[in-house]
């Protein structure tokens, strides 16, 4: 049965091997989209992790009061510890080290900064969460009682839907492509079963007529769907190669799945046309 298998790939090479590319293609392109998804969501997740509020306060500001609004901060599920404070001193040393000003400058003119609180989510999700609880419970600590001006507000909620939007995107590409996967290659499987079945049509006949069992007949074209199948995700192989990000998880999942759609794709195409 298997020798039948092989039998009628050569025979029907002419279509099995296009066949056999297509397919060894649209895993190529599958792979390359489990590769840019796991990239987007690493991305991602570096944006989270370094997002964070930047909550100003008031010249005057209790440090006993900066101290509790600090520990009630941390003890939120929805904030990542530390909070960082940052006082004006700090803020200045850093701004001029950061862009090379001019100490005396600095004098003349005599700029002062805030102190300020740096507090990052756990998820961007959660910033509108820790803004209003802020502003409920530091009123007469913080310079805007909104904890971020509208400006900044924005940037947040933008931020925030790019992520919402970039992830969303990210897994309905790749949902999609598997569906759009699962249907092309199906069809393409279930048309070279299809050529067989019509190209031994005569050969079927005379076995029903000698008392052959349907899974007598049925499992040559099996072996044919998953000879196909096999085949495909070899040439698959082979393209992806120059790659060096190779995993071996997706490359075992990409192989179960084409071997079982092999299978059981020439399965139901060679039911269909027995019952014909």
């Amino acid at each position: 049965m298997l020798q039948k298998a092989f039998e009628n790939i050569l025979r029907n090479w002419l279509t099995s091997f296009p066949i056999v590319l297509v397919i060894a293609i649209l895993l190529t392109i599958g792979n390359g989209l489990m590769n840019l998804n796991e990239q987007a969501q690493t991305m991602l997740k570096n944006i989270e992790q370094k997002f964070s509020i930047t909550v100003y306060l008031k010249e005057d500001a209790d440090p006993f009061e900066v101290g509790k609004l600090i520990t009630a901060l941390e003890e939120r599920a929805d904030v990542v510890k530390p909070v960082v404070y940052t006082s004006k001193e700090a803020a200045w040393k850093l701004l001029s080290n950061s862009f090379s000003l001019d100490p005396t400058l600095l004098k003349k003119y005599q700029f002062s900064l805030p102190a300020s609180l740096t507090i990052t989510p756990i998820k961007p999700e959660d910033t509108e969460k820790i803004e209003a609880f802020i502003a409920s419970q530091a009123k007469n600590l913080i310079k805007d009682p909104l904890a971020t001006k509208d400006a900044q507000r924005n940037i947040t909620r933008q931020m925030v839907d790019f992520i919402k939007q970039v992830k969303e995107n990210s897994v309905q590409t790749l949902v999609l492509f598997i569906i759009i996967f699962i249907v092309g290659g199906g069809l393409l499987i279930a048309s070279a079963i299809h050529l067989a079945i019509t190209n031994r049509h005569r050969e079927i006949s005379i076995m029903k007529l000698v008392g052959a069992s349907r899974k007598t007949i049925i499992f040559p074209f099996v072996m044919e769907g998953v000879i196909l199948s096999i085949t495909a995700f070899l040439i698959h192989l082979v393209f992806i190669l120059p790659d060096k990000t190779l995993r071996p998880n997706f490359l075992i999942a990409e192989f179960v799945v084409v071997t079982v759609l092999g299978a059981v794709v020439s399965h139901l195409a060679t039911l269909y046309h027995l019952k014909k």
